[in-house]
């Protein structure tokens, strides 16, 4: 692909979408780990049936929450409910570090 790009590239504009395009590509490698949320998806065996457990229209949105590392807080509760995680672990959100004075 890159290199069939690459032949392509005439202007800067493609260049520069070409090689945003390769960074984010490179991103999504090494995905941001919710480890609550890969526990939770476990926990039901897969996307598609916590999806249906959740009310959530596929799985595909599921997918996204696991590539973003959060779970969106509406989800947080049923989803600690159903699973017996902590509902703070599953939000995702870094810990806030607390500054000594």
């Amino acid at each position: 692909m890159r290199k069939h790009f690459l032949r392509q590239c005439r202007t800067r504009l493609h260049c520069k979408t070409f090689l945003y395009m390769m960074v984010l590509m490179k991103a999504r490698k090494h995905p941001i780990t919710n480890e609550a949320l890969e526990r939770a998806i476990a926990h039901f065996g897969s996307l598609s049936e916590m999806a249906r457990q959740l009310e959530i229209s596929g799985y595909q949105v599921i997918q996204q929450w696991r590539i973003s590392g959060r779970v969106p807080v509406p989800y947080c509760t049923p989803l600690a409910r159903l699973t017996g995680e902590n509902r703070d672990d599953l939000v995702g959100f870094p810990p806030l570090e607390v500054a000594e004075h």
